[in-house]
Formats: C-alpha cells, sequence, structure tokens
C-alpha cells in the first residue's frame, strides 16, 4: 500500500478507527439496554448504606428502597399490618419521614426491610436522604390488592418515586413492599 505523504491517515487506517468507534458504541448501547432489563437491589437491603452522598442528582442506592422485581408474600404473622388504608399508611410513613421521626417510619416499612436494619441504621441513612417534600401521585385498590405511588423530592438525591403495594388478607391490610423509581415518575 502507498504511503501517505501529507502527514494525515491513510484510508486504511481511518477505516479501522471508524471500525472500532462502531464497536464500541455498540458495546455502550448494548451495556445499556442490558443495564435496563435488568431487576435492581430489593428493599431488603435498606441497612446497607448509613451514610449517604451529597452530591445533588445522585441516585440513591439501593437501602432508599431501591426496584424489587416484585413484591414478598404476605405472611399475616410476620408482615406489617396497616391501621386504616394502605393510602393512609403511606401517608403516615411520609409524614413521620419529612419530620424525622425516624421511630415512626421504621415501624411502617415492609417487615423484610426492618428485617435488614436496625432502627438506628435506618435513622442514619434517611438522615442522609435527607427526605423535603413528598406527593402521593397514584393510589389504586383492586380487591385484596393495592398500590400507591409517591413522589419525593430530597436533599442529597434529588426527585425520585417510591412505590407501595399492599395485599388484604382475612379483611386486613398488610404491606407487602416498596420499590424506588428513579427520575420522580
Amino acid at each position: 500500500m502507498a504511503e501517505n505523504k501529507s502527514g494525515g491517515m491513510d484510508q486504511q487506517t481511518m477505516m479501522y478507527v471508524l471500525i472500532g468507534v462502531v464497536v464500541v458504541l455498540i458495546a455502550v448501547v448494548g451495556f445499556m439496554i442490558w443495564q435496563r432489563s435488568q431487576p435492581a437491589a430489593t428493599d431488603n437491603q435498606v441497612g446497607a448504606a448509613t451514610q449517604a452522598p451529597t452530591q445533588p442528582g445522585a441516585q440513591p442506592p439501593a437501602g432508599m428502597g431501591a426496584p424489587s422485581a416484585a413484591a414478598t408474600p404476605v405472611d399475616p404473622k410476620t408482615s406489617t399490618k396497616v391501621s386504616g388504608a394502605p393510602k393512609a399508611h403511606v401517608q403516615a410513613y411520609y409524614d413521620a419521614a419529612v419530620k424525622g421521626d425516624w421511630k415512626t417510619s421504621y415501624g411502617l416499612l415492609p417487615a423484610s426491610n426492618r428485617a435488614q436494619a436496625t432502627e438506628d441504621s435506618f435513622a442514619k441513612t434517611q438522615q442522609g436522604y435527607g427526605i423535603k417534600t413528598y406527593k402521593i401521585t397514584n393510589a389504586t385498590e383492586q380487591g385484596n390488592k393495592a398500590t400507591v405511588t409517591v413522589s419525593m423530592s430530597t436533599g442529597s438525591y434529588g426527585d425520585f418515586s417510591n412505590q407501595w403495594t399492599f395485599e388484604k388478607v382475612g379483611g386486613q391490610w398488610y404491606v407487602a413492599g416498596k420499590k424506588t423509581m428513579m427520575g420522580g415518575q
């Protein structure tokens, strides 16, 4: 092949560079698609982080109640019992969280969350998140199932949403789970 005397790249080298760029782009897109298809960490990791980073817009770690594929099956002997309606339960949780009443909010969590963290570690983690405001954006009850979605604003992580799930057993509501959806959906 003839040497390129103009100081630039020859066509063969340019082709290799372009192929390399295409391969890298395909790998990045493939990774992003794969990452979106993976189930995120469950709420059971509520005590995993003890201190939240302070950069605005950062995503909360798994301990904030990250997405889970499905709610935990309800066992009336061990599940968190709801006093009243699911929507009122969720309001009580966030009212307490905004006030910094960690004892109350800890007691309202799904039992699986409480099994993974002490009240003290939960309080330390939640203080780092700094929930400032919240709004219930959706609440539905269909038969023995209910969901309540909450959009919230935090000091450390910006806006995101939690979706609580409930199940009624023998006429009594129980908390089945809580997952996080990024972006304040």
